[in-house]
C-alpha cells in the first residue's frame, strides 16, 4: 500500500499504472491501498489506473472502495453537488477538487462481489457505494466489473448513478474543455462481461437509463460491454429501443456470446440513426442469421453503423452479399461522414466458403504463372463437362450453364488433388464480391474526396471461413473494383484459411502484391465473363427449344381435330358393342 501511495506521489502530475492483480491482497489490502492514496495532498493532478483482479475481494471490500474513491472526490469550500435524495441545491463550482489522485481505470474484474446471497445489507451496501460512485464528480472514466457475479440490481445501480450524473452535468451546462475532456469527470465506459445473473431484467434497467438520459453532444456511455451476459431478444430489444429514442448515447455496444436471434439483431437494424455512429458485436450468437445480418447492413447503408463484428454466427451467402452491397452505398451515398471514414465487418468464422481443402503447396507462384488465363480455358473446361449433353438436345454448337451445380464447378476448383469436406451451399465470399462488382450505383454522386486520407476504408475480416482459391480470387477482383470504382480502400483478413497460400492472404490484406492481386482479379473476371456467355447461351438455347415447341403445337393445331373429323365422321366411333354413329348407320342401308 506505501508503495502504491510512494508510486502516486512521485507520479508528479503524470500517470501511474498499478496492477497488484492475483496478489491475494483481499479486502484489508485494497483498504490499505485507497487510504494511502487518500492521504496524498495538493500538488498537481495524478491519474491512476488500478488493476485488482483476482484478489479475494468481496461485497464488503468493494462497498469500501467504492466509497473511498467518492469520497476523495467531494469537493472542498463548495457545496457538494445534491446526493441521491435530491433535497439540496447544487452548487455551479463543484469541480474544487480535495484530493490530486484521481483513478481513472478501476478494474475489480474475477472477484465474486455477490458473496452470501443471503446477506441483504451488504447487497444494498454495494449497490449504494457503486451508484454514488457513478453519479459522482470524479468517478473512474473505465470501470471493469467482469465475471463478478453481479445481476439486475447491480445494473439497477448503474443506470440510476448514469442517469442523475447525466441530469446533473446537465443542469450545471457541464461542457467539453479544449482537450475534449468533461470538466466534471463521469463514468464512459463500463464493461460487465462473463456475469450471467444479468440477463434480460438487467439489461432492460440499463436501457431505460440510456433512453431517458437527457441528449449530448456526447455519448453517455462511450462503451457498454454486456459479452455474455445471458441476454435473449427481448433485453436486445429494449437496448434499441434506448438507442431509437435517444441516438448517441452509446457508442460501442458489445453483445457477443449471448442468446440473440434474427429478432434482435434486426430491432438494432431498424433502431441505428444516421445520427451518430455505432460500434456493435454480436459474435458468436448463433441465431443471427442472414436476414439478421441483411437489416444489420441496412443500417451501414444509412450511415449508422461503423463497426459489425458478427463472428461464429450463422451467416452465408445472402447476409454478406447484403454487407458488400452496403459498402457500395456508403461510397455512394451523399451524406456519408463518418469523421475517419473508417468501416470494419468481421464475418470471420461463419461458413461462407464452400469446401475445406487442404493447403496447396505452392498455389501463389501457379497463380502468378496462371494471373492471364484466358475465357478459352474456363470455356474449355465448361465444355468438356456439358457439351455432350448439349449435342443430344441439339444444340451442339451451344456452350451453357443449365444449373447452379454446373456454377459451382465452374467457379470452384478444376480438379487436381484437393481433398476435402463440402460445406455446402453458395460461397458466401463470392455473395460479397459480386454484389461490390454488380452493384450498379453511380459512383460520381457521392462525396469527391480529393486526398489518400479522405478515401473510405473498409477492413473486411474472414478469418477461418472454409474460403478456397476461387474465393480469394472473387475477395482480389471486389478489392480492385471498389478501388477503381468507388475509391474504396479495402483489404481483407483472410488467415486462417488452410486452402490459402500465405503469399495470397498478405496480397488480400496489405495489398503490396499488386502484380498478384490484380492476376487473382483478371482470373475471376475471365470466369465471369465464361459464366456470362455461358448463360445468355442457355437462355438463348431455351428460346430456340420454346420456339420450337411453339412451331411444332402450331402445325398441330393447323392440321386440325375437326377438319379429321369432317373427313372420316361417317365411320362414327368404336365401342365394346361395335361401331356407333356413321359406320351402323352406312351399314344398314347396304344391307
Amino acid at each position: 500500500a506505501k508503495a502504491v501511495a510512494a508510486a502516486a506521489a512521485a507520479a508528479g502530475g503524470g500517470s501511474v499504472s498499478v496492477d497488484v492483480s492475483s496478489t491475494l491482497l483481499g479486502d484489508s489490502g485494497m483498504s490499505q491501498v485507497l487510504d494511502n492514496l487518500a492521504e496524498q495532498k495538493g500538488g498537481d493532478s495524478i491519474r491512476m489506473n488500478i488493476v485488482a483482479r483476482t484478489n479475494h475481494l468481496t461485497s464488503s471490500g468493494a462497498t469500501f472502495i467504492f466509497n473511498k474513491l467518492h469520497d476523495m472526490s467531494r469537493p472542498k469550500n463548495s457545496t457538494e453537488m445534491k446526493d441521491n435524495d435530491g433535497d439540496d441545491e447544487q452548487s455551479t463550482s463543484a469541480t474544487v477538487e480535495s484530493s490530486p489522485v484521481y483513478v481513472e481505470i478501476l478494474d475489480i474484474s474475477l472477484n465474486a462481489l455477490s458473496g452470501d446471497v443471503d446477506d441483504r445489507k451488504g447487497h444494498r451496501a454495494l449497490t449504494k457505494s457503486l451508484q454514488l460512485l457513478i453519479e459522482g464528480g470524479r468517478c473512474p472514466r473505465t470501470l471493469r466489473l467482469d465475471c463478478c457475479e453481479l445481476g439486475p440490481a447491480a445494473c439497477r445501480a448503474i443506470g440510476k448513478g448514469l442517469l442523475n450524473a447525466a441530469e446533473a452535468e446537465s443542469k450545471l451546462g457541464v461542457k467539453e474543455t479544449t482537450d475534449g475532456q468533461r470538466r466534471l469527470r463521469r463514468l464512459s465506459s463500463i464493461y460487465l462481461s462473463g456475469n450471467e445473473l444479468i440477463g434480460d431484467a438487467g439489461t432492460a434497467a440499463l436501457a431505460a437509463a440510456l433512453r431517458t438520459a437527457p441528449r449530448s453532444s456526447c455519448p453517455l456511455l462511450e462503451v457498454l460491454d454486456l459479452n455474455n451476459c445471458a441476454i435473449s431478444d427481448a433485453g436486445c430489444e429494449a437496448l434499441a429501443m434506448a438507442i431509437r429514442d435517444n441516438p448517441g448515447c452509446v457508442n460501442t455496444l458489445n453483445l457477443s456470446n449471448n442468446r440473440i436471434t434474427d429478432d434482435g439483431a434486426v430491432s438494432l437494424g431498424l433502431a441505428v440513426s444516421p445520427n451518430a455512429l455505432l460500434n456493435i458485436d454480436l459474435s458468436n450468437n448463433k441465431g443471427v442469421t442472414d436476414r439478421g445480418v441483411s437489416a444489420l447492413a441496412a443500417g451501414m447503408e444509412r450511415g449508422a453503423i461503423r463497426s459489425l463484428v458478427v463472428r461464429s454466427c450463422s451467416i452465408q451467402a445472402d447476409g454478406a452479399g447484403a454487407l458488400g452491397k452496403a459498402i457500395c452505398t456508403l461510397a455512394s451515398s451523399k451524406n456519408t461522414d463518418n469523421g475517419d471514414g473508417e468501416y470494419c465487418i468481421d464475418l470471420s468464422g461463419n461458413m461462407l466458403g464452400t469446401v475445406q481443402v487442404k493447403k496447396h503447396k505452392g498455389s501463389a507462384g501457379l497463380l502468378k504463372s496462371k494471373a492471364s488465363a484466358t475465357v478459352e480455358a474456363g470455356m474449355g473446361f465448361l465444355g468438356k463437362k456439358l457439351r455432350g449433353s448439349l449435342k443430344e438436345a441439339g444444340f451442339g454448337s451451344f456452350v451453357t450453364v443449365e444449373s447452379d451445380d454446373d456454377e459451382e464447378e465452374l467457379l470452384g476448383d478444376e480438379g487436381g488433388d484437393v481433398h476435402g469436406v463440402v460445406a455446402g451451399g453458395e460461397c458466401g465470399a463470392r455473395a460479397f464480391s459480386d454484389a461490390i462488382i454488380d452493384d450498379d450505383g453511380d459512383a460520381s454522386s457521392g462525396p469527391k474526396r480529393t486526398s489518400q486520407t479522405e478515401r473510405i476504408r473498409c477492413a473486411i475480416g474472414m478469418r477461418h471461413c472454409f474460403l478456397d482459391e476461387r474465393a480469394a480470387d472473387a475477395l482480389a477482383a471486389a478489392i480492385v473494383h471498389a478501388r477503381d470504382k468507388y475509391d474504396i480502400d479495402m483489404s481483407v483478413d483472410s488467415r486462417l484459411n488452410g486452402a490459402l497460400d500465405d503469399d495470397v492472404i498478405a496480397a488480400l490484406k496489405e495489398k503490396k502484391d499488386e502484380e498478384l492481386l490484380l492476376g487473382m482479379s483478371r482470373r475471376y473476371f475471365d470466369i465471369r465473363e465464361a459464366l456470362r456467355i455461358a448463360r445468355q447461351r442457355a437462355r438463348e438455347a431455351a428460346e430456340a427449344a420454346s420456339a420450337r415447341a411453339r412451331a411444332e403445337n402450331a402445325f398441330g393445331s393447323a392440321l386440325g381435330d375437326d377438319d379429321f373429323s369432317d373427313d372420316y365422321g361417317g365411320f362414327g366411333v368404336y365401342d365394346a358393342g361395335g361401331y356407333e354413329g356413321g359406320y351402323d348407320e352406312g351399314y344398314n342401308g347396304m344391307m
